[in-house]
């Protein structure tokens, strides 16, 4: 058995592209003012931690965010945003 015998592909979700590409859409229309805005809404849920398995494989996938980051999550969200509008 080769070391690729035990590799799982996850493919992407093409429903779940769909919606972000229509939230990228929508997103890049805005004007800042109001991006600013609803980023400062954005409220991430609690108990973003999940399991999963593939193929007899349980995986856990366990988030934490570093309050003491120099970047706050919303900056960090902007910027991947606008590096995606961008192209």
């Amino acid at each position: 058995m080769s070391e690729n015998d035990n590799m799982y592909y996850i493919t992407e979700d093409s429903e779940l592209r769909r919606v972000m590409d229509e939230t990228m859409d929508w997103l890049s229309n805005l004007p800042e003012d109001e991006l600013r805005q609803v980023y400062s809404e954005m409220r991430f849920p609690q108990g973003v931690d999940f399991s999963r398995t593939i193929g007899g494989t349980e995986y856990t996938v366990i988030s934490h965010f570093n309050q003491d980051a120099e970047e706050a999550i919303f900056n960090k969200i902007a910027r991947l945003l606008e590096t995606e509008v961008a192209g």
